[in-house]
């Protein structure tokens, strides 16, 4: 399974929004390295991080293959909006390469004070803080797929419904929905799933 499986998993389904568990359960049922994710609320500072996630490999089974368990923590102030936001952002990061992946103590500490810094020229920032960027967007597809975003799009345009009608009713937060509606979504469909741009978003 690759990210662009995923979203079209979510882009099939016929849910009015997309659930953290469903994503959850078709990477767990898909992704031939993840056998299981688990959450749990903790303490974070949110101006570092919302969350975070790392893997614990599992070898229980005497009889099945090997595999990870993905393991998401979140901060524990977090409303039920943003933490299916940021649990889906932690989750994307199972479509990372072996370079951005946080796999010790030492690169997850190297992400955490690249974070910390925040303004850090391009050609210095790690693979696994590049990264960062690009589960955003995958979140954001995977949780608001074509099929949600054309549902809103001419009344948006029209001005009949603002940010907040959609983020209640895709239950997300309110900071995610000028992307969602921004024509740049377009473009970043089609470089993460190789879904082509409609005739009508191209400028």
């Amino acid at each position: 399974m690759n990210f662009a499986d995923l979203y079209r998993i979510s882009n099939g389904a016929k849910t009015p929004h997309t659930a953290f568990r469903f994503l959850a359960e078709a990477v767990k049922a898909h992704h031939p390295r993840i056998g299981d994710i688990e959450l749990f609320a903790c303490k974070l500072n949110e101006d570092v991080s919302l969350a975070h996630m790392t893997y614990v490999p599992d070898r229980s089974s005497p009889y099945g293959d090997p595999y990870d368990v993905a393991v998401i923590r979140f901060s524990e102030d977090l409303n039920r909006c943003w933490r299916r936001a940021a649990c889906t952002k932690e989750l994307m990061h199972v479509f990372d390469d072996s370079a951005a992946q946080t796999s010790d103590r030492g690169r997850f500490l190297l992400l955490l004070k690249q974070l910390e810094t925040k303004l850090i020229l391009p050609g210095d920032a790690s693979a696994m803080l590049l990264s960062e960027r690009w589960a955003e967007w995958m979140a954001l597809l995977a949780l608001c797929p074509a099929r949600l975003r054309t549902t809103f799009e001419n009344d948006y345009v029209n001005k009949k419904i603002d940010d907040d009608f959609i983020a209640t009713k895709l239950k997300i937060p309110k900071m995610m929905v000028p992307s969602l509606m921004g024509d740049y979504y377009w473009r970043a469909l089609e470089r993460l799933t190789g879904e082509p741009i409609p005739p009508q978003a191209r400028k």
